[in-house]
């Protein structure tokens, strides 16, 4: 019960990306505007880290579970009619925070099932396995259900399944706490707003950066400025408050800023294929959402084949750091060698299953080993913190980071290209081919006219494809390169020692964290 509960916590959204367009157009947004309203989301999601201990030795599991199904069910229903952006926004960061809340309540509670020796690795396959595939599952079925019904059904069916869980809570889970009461005394919330601004500030600059032209506009330039400024509050805070929401000794952990480089590296890897394949699917093989979103499939049964070996790995063999991070970026390099020579005119959805397939092992294998690496040193009084460090690098820097600079990348190398073929373009050589283009033209009824503009948009088209084509392989290759110069470096590193690294008892967390409530 409690693993669908974190199941229906996962498939709420403030948005799905899988209907991007869909949302855009109804509410009158921008995609930027929709993109960064997720990526909002994910801030929420990564700066409510530092509290789930004291959330959880506050209220009761049932008071938690109930109280985070009937806000997201509001919040959703807010973001389903809105046409306002800021509220949009508000929303977004609140149902990110509250759905972490409710997942964390959800799968810790069954750790000592998923684990009964209470190892961090086989916690993280199985807990980011589920975080994971719910992710690839949500967005195929938005996608159906847009095309079978409307848009709104996927928030629709999410409310109704989050009231319906609410009162199967009310009913069936008890008023049970497991340690003393500890009050919400002594958090650091102005540093959570700090932080939260800082990082929204950032997302801001990366995503609306392109379509804005960067710092040529004032919008981006002020954004920036007030980055740095809160850069300064954030470093003068940390260090000078006594209870700063991230502890200033996390970020002289070995283990925690070793594991904080592999999810940087792993990031640039799995944020390629978002700017460029979509473009690739749409305009190259002419699939539709329905069977884009189908290829999703293949990503969740590669993260269900790296949850399945990650629980052998951790539990049978429990080798070198080395070899399970080294297999995890072997799988995304191949995953981007396969996509080099997958990127033709005559690619087929056949050719992308097995890339997308090792996207999802490899996504899932790092993730969860980094997880656990982390944890080497870490006491438990920091390790929310810990999963808040881990957050701002796998869910808002890291994506907004690689995510626009591959955006941008992409379209200067198509711009780049395309100007390389106009220069070598030459009419005579071009005469055969617009001549039948224009001859086409007119035998399907069409005016000279009409003929003569139709010719050169086709040939305009065909240009645009092979550059983009181009591009995409040009990217694809250098990240494949740069694969191979990880894997070196991996085997040059050295790592920590593995074992079991044990979850402590609830006893010892509740210690340490009134420990510091007490400071």
């Amino acid at each position: 019960m409690f693993i669908v509960f974190a199941i229906v916590f996962q498939f709420a959204n403030v948005t799905y990306i899988s209907l991007l367009g869909d949302v855009a157009g109804a509410n009158q947004f921008y995609k930027e505007d929709i993109s960064f309203a997720y990526q909002v989301s994910t801030i929420g999601i990564t700066f409510i880290f530092p509290l789930l201990f004291r959330i959880r030795f506050r209220f009761t599991s049932q008071q938690t579970l109930i109280a985070c199904s009937l806000s997201l069910a509001l919040l959703m229903l807010v973001c389903m009619v809105t046409t306002s952006l800021p509220l949009l926004l508000i929303c977004a960061f609140f149902i990110g925070a509250i759905k972490m809340i409710g997942t964390f309540e959800t799968l810790v509670s069954l750790q000592l099932i998923i684990t009964p020796n209470k190892d961090y690795g086989v916690f993280f396959s199985i807990a980011l396995g589920i975080v994971l595939l719910c992710g690839q599952v949500t967005g195929t079925t938005a996608v159906w259900l847009a095309d079978r019904y409307d848009w709104r059904m996927m928030y629709v069916i999410m409310m109704l399944a989050l009231a319906a869980q609410s009162l199967l809570m009310l009913l069936v889970m008890q008023h049970f706490r497991m340690v003393k009461k500890l009050p919400l005394y002594g958090i650091d919330w102005w540093g959570m707003f700090h932080w939260s601004i800082l990082f929204s500030l950032i997302s801001y600059v990366l995503m609306y950066g392109q379509v804005l032209d960067w710092f040529a506009s004032e919008k981006i330039t002020v954004a920036a400025f007030a980055a740095t400024l809160w850069v300064l509050i954030i470093l003068y805070r940390t260090f000078t408050h006594r209870r700063a929401f991230l502890q200033p000794r996390l970020f002289k952990l070995r283990n925690v800023t070793t594991a904080i480089v592999v999810i940087v590296i792993a990031q640039v890897f799995l944020n390629t294929t978002g700017s460029i394949l979509g473009p690739f699917t749409g305009t190259i093989m002419h699939l539709d959402k329905l069977h884009t979103g189908a290829l999703n499939w293949w990503i969740a049964s590669g993260i269900i084949a790296g949850l399945c070996f990650g629980f052998w790995w951790f539990t049978r063999i429990n080798g070198s750091f080395r070899y399970i991070f080294a297999i995890g970026f072997a799988a995304l390099t191949l995953h981007h060698a396969l996509l080099y020579f997958a990127f033709s005119n005559n690619a087929g959805e056949q050719q992308l299953c097995l890339p997308y397939f090792l996207k999802g092992f490899g996504n899932i294998v790092l993730f969860a080993a980094a997880g656990k690496y982390m944890t080497i040193g870490v006491r438990p009084d920091l390790f929310t913190q810990m999963l808040c460090y881990m957050a701002m690098f796998r869910n808002v820097l890291g994506n907004a980071i690689t995510g626009a600079f591959f955006s941008n990348q992409a379209y200067q190398l198509s711009q780049d290209y395309l100007q390389r073929f106009s220069s070598r373009m030459h009419g005579t050589n071009l005469q055969s081919y617009m001549a039948t283009l224009y001859n086409q033209s007119i035998k399907m009824g069409g005016s000279a006219s009409d003929a003569s503009i139709l010719s050169g948009r086709t040939l305009y088209a065909r240009v645009s494809r092979e550059a983009m084509l181009l591009a995409g392989r040009e990217i694809f290759g250098r990240v494949t390169v740069f694969g191979f110069i990880v894997l070196i470096a991996l085997a040059l590193y050295h790592f920590a020692s593995p074992g079991v690294r044990q979850i402590p008892s609830w006893r010892k967390i509740f210690t340490a964290v009134r420990s510091q409530v007490n400071m």
